[in-house]
């Protein structure tokens, strides 16, 4: 736990010192609005998402800490922009946290719990079995609770403590919690059958420092041979043959991303499992609005919806997820990183999953006007050996023709070799043999000597993850507002 010495002033207290002429605006009604909670005493009754169909209220909170004076711009819409944190800037304390109560009810904090990826990961784990280093450990005889300790009880007390004494450090550092959250069917608002939906989440040491900086959301969509676990686990194999040996390490990669992007604030991001009836209304519903609504309500409460950039990168059959809710509401993200789209046969098809040519261009012409506003962006990753690879490029062919994604112009290629063509799509090759590089275009990876399988995940994730990121943090920057709730007309 962080300790005052007597008689010397803390970051936080000399910066009060210096505002103490202004100390009369703390009796303003609007204040309030700028402090986070640092009251939990009690905790308000769960409340299941879906229930209405509008985003949920964030919670009344009480302020005890001494928030400084801030000029409030006029109401835009739009974040202001963001710049790099004030020498002087106050260290959250711990009861300014808005997620704890979440966290003591309904994760597993600095730990993985079971999920089938990770029961075969562990099999094969040996030694390696405590996972990355500096977490989140490997929990295979563990699942997340129904629900946990109740507010007011003895349990419910020691765990918040546990909690809080574990994370607030002197020097404080990120972690991984596997949580859930209750989800209503549509069909029944009042909450009856309401399913408890997992779902993994990174909170940066910085969100822990400053919970009141605005950030992001970077959603990770597995595929169906993976699972939100696989994306925090430690790789064991890279060849990719083997089922359940892959690991991705987020933790590690995050961390590095925002050591080495000090003066911006890393988003909060947030792993799900495939699809599964495990999604109360799907899993297009819920990361389209039940996960966004609940993460902001309970990590972000101080932004709103349109105001949070919201990014996926997104695998093989996570890639098909995230372009139909992306053409169900073509203002969802503000990034899509597509890598092994799986997009043939069962999967993806932009004649069935696009509506018809007037629903495509419509479609396409939001999207490259949000691009051109600095709003959207896509970009696509494969293996030169994947199976979907021509109806991969194809897609990026047509986004690129209607202006989408840049001009297509001719990709840099290297270590070019030749590859018998196994038919994939109903278009005939111009020859039986072509050409198999690593290319890239502008919006378009190609990996040499890479199939469908976790290998091409290794070699697409760093270029992918940082290009993601940087298209979030250009967007938060410059005030870009992404979302809209709903579908459009």
């Amino acid at each position: 736990m962080r300790s005052v010495v007597p008689g010397a002033a803390s970051i936080f207290e000399r910066h009060v010192a210096r505002i103490l002429p202004l100390m009369t605006w703390l009796a303003c009604a609007s204040c309030q609005q700028l402090g986070p909670s640092a009251s939990w005493g009690a905790r308000a009754p769960e409340t299941a998402v879906g229930e209405s169909l509008g985003r949920p209220a964030t919670p009344t909170v009480a302020v005890t800490a001494v928030v400084p004076v801030v000029e409030q711009p006029a109401d835009t819409g739009l974040l202001p922009p963001l710049g790099a944190a004030q020498p002087d800037e106050p260290i959250a304390r711990a009861e300014e946290w808005p997620f704890v109560d979440h966290a003591v009810a309904s994760c597993v904090s600095d730990g993985l719990t079971s999920t089938r990826y990770l029961l075969q990961w562990f099999q094969h784990a040996g030694s390696h079995r405590a996972g990355p280093p500096g977490g989140p450990r490997p929990l295979p005889g563990l699942r997340l609770p129904a629900r946990g300790p109740r507010a007011g009880t003895a349990s419910y007390a020691s765990a918040r403590a546990a909690l809080v004494a574990g994370w607030d450090e002197a020097q404080r550092h990120s972690h991984v919690m596997d949580c859930a959250v209750r989800v209503a069917p549509k069909r029944q608002p009042d909450g009856q059958g309401a399913l408890r939906v997992p779902y993994a989440i990174y909170l940066p040491a910085d969100y822990l420092d400053h919970p009141l900086r605005p950030r992001a959301i970077l959603l990770l969509a597995s595929g169906g041979g993976g699972s939100r676990t696989r994306w925090f686990l430690s790789p064991l194999h890279t060849d990719g043959m083997q089922p359940g040996t892959g690991g991705l390490e987020m933790r590690g990669r995050m961390d590095a991303w925002a050591a080495s992007h000090p003066g911006e604030a890393p988003p909060l991001v947030v792993a799900v499992d495939g699809a599964s009836p495990a999604f109360t209304n799907g899993i297009e519903a819920f990361i389209e609005q039940e996960l966004p609504d609940h993460l902001i309500a309970t990590y972000l409460p101080h932004q709103t919806r349109e105001q949070t950039p919201y990014g996926v990168e997104a695998v093989s059959s996570g890639a098909m997820v995230a372009l139909r809710a992306l053409r169900a509401n073509p203002r969802l993200f503000t990034s899509v990183g597509l890598t092994s789209l799986f997009c043939a046969g069962a999967g993806f098809d932009p004649r069935r999953d696009l509506g018809g040519p007037e629903e495509r261009r419509a479609l396409f012409a939001e999207l490259a006007e949000r691009r051109a506003h600095g709003q959207f962006d896509l970009r696509f990753s494969i293996g030169a050996l994947d199976q979907y690879w021509d109806c991969n490029y194809r897609l990026f062919h047509d986004l690129s023709t209607a202006g989408v994604l840049p001009a297509e112009a001719g990709p840099s290629q290297e270590k070019c070799a030749a590859k018998p063509w196994r038919p994939t799509t109903a278009d005939p090759p111009s020859s039986p043999v072509v050409s198999h590089c690593a290319g890239r275009w502008a919006s378009f990876e190609s990996w040499f000597n890479t199939a469908h399988h976790y290998r091409a995940v290794v070699a697409a994730l760093p270029s992918a993850l940082d290009w993601n990121l940087n298209v979030l943090s250009r967007a938060l920057a410059q005030g870009a507002a992404p979302v809209e709730t709903g579908p459009t007309p």
